[in-house]
C-alpha cells in the first residue's frame, strides 16, 4: 500500500504541474490581449486562490483513489517481471484523452500568444526594449510547448504503447526508463532556456560601447604626464 500511495502521489503532482503550466499559458494570453482585466483574473489573490483550490482537489482525488484501491486490493506495485510499475488505473482511457487534450489546448493558446509577440517583434526596432521583450517571450513559448508535450508523451507510452509488446525490456523502456528520462529532459530544458544558466551566452556589445571601452582602456594604460614647472632654473 505504501508503494501505491507514493506512486499515485507522484502522478497527481505531475497532473497538478501540467495544469499549472496551462494556467501560465492562459496568464500570458490574457496579459498580452486583455491587459486591463489581467489584475482581476490573474492577480496575487486570484492566483493563490486558484492554486489552493486545485491543490485541495488533488488531495481529495488522491485520498479517495487510495481508499478505493485499498478496499478493492488494486495496488500499483513494481513488477520484477516487467521491470516497471504495474496496476489497474482508475480511468486509463480518461487519462489518455486528458493527456492529448492537455497538449492540443495549450498549443492553440500559446499559438495566439506567439502570434502577438511576433507582431510586436516585427513592429519594434532591434535595439528597442519591446523587441527584446518580444524575443524573450517567443523563447518562453517554445519552452512551454516542449515541456507541455513531455506529459503527453509519457502518458501515451505508459497507457498505450507499453501494451504492444509483452517483453520486459520493452515495458522497462516504455514506462520506467522513459518516465525517468522525461524528468531529466524537463530539467535540461529549464537549464537551456534559463538566461542565467545558458551555456555559451555572451553579452552583446554595440560598436559604440566597444569604442568607449577601448578608449577608456587606452587612457588607463597611458601614464600621467608630470606637470611642467614654470619656476626659473637657478644655477
Amino acid at each position: 500500500m505504501v508503494e501505491t500511495v507514493l506512486l499515485t502521489t507522484a502522478l497527481n503532482l505531475k497532473v497538478y504541474n501540467e495544469f499549472q503550466s496551462i494556467y501560465l499559458s492562459i496568464n500570458r494570453l490574457v496579459a498580452i490581449y486583455f491587459p486591463l482585466t489581467y489584475n482581476l483574473l490573474f492577480g496575487i489573490k486570484a492566483t493563490l486562490a486558484f492554486h489552493i483550490l486545485y491543490y485541495l482537489d488533488r488531495v481529495r482525488n488522491l485520498t479517495f483513489e487510495n481508499i478505493d484501491r485499498g478496499n478493492n486490493l488494486k495496488y500499483m506495485l513494481y513488477s520484477v517481471k516487467h521491470l516497471a510499475y504495474g496496476g489497474i488505473l482508475v480511468t486509463p482511457d480518461g487519462m489518455f484523452y486528458w493527456a492529448v487534450g492537455l497538449v492540443i489546448f495549450p498549443f492553440f493558446v500559446n499559438a495566439f500568444t506567439f502570434a502577438r509577440f511576433y507582431y510586436l517583434k516585427n513592429q519594434a526596432s532591434q535595439n528597442s526594449e519591446k523587441f527584446n521583450n518580444a524575443k524573450k517571450n517567443m523563447s518562453m513559448f517554445v519552452q512551454t510547448v516542449i515541456q507541455d508535450s513531455l506529459f503527453s508523451v509519457s502518458v501515451i507510452f505508459t497507457l498505450k504503447m507499453n501494451t504492444l509488446i509483452d517483453h520486459r525490456f520493452y515495458t522497462f523502456f516504455s514506462q520506467t526508463f522513459l518516465w525517468q528520462s522525461i524528468h531529466v529532459i524537463d530539467g535540461i530544458i529549464m537549464i537551456i532556456f534559463n538566461e542565467r544558466l545558458s551555456i555559451g551566452k555572451n553579452k552583446r556589445i554595440s560598436p559604440k560601447e566597444n569604442s568607449q571601452k577601448n578608449t577608456s582602456t587606452v587612457a588607463a594604460t597611458v601614464p600621467p604626464t608630470a606637470p611642467t614647472s614654470h619656476l626659473p632654473v637657478v644655477h
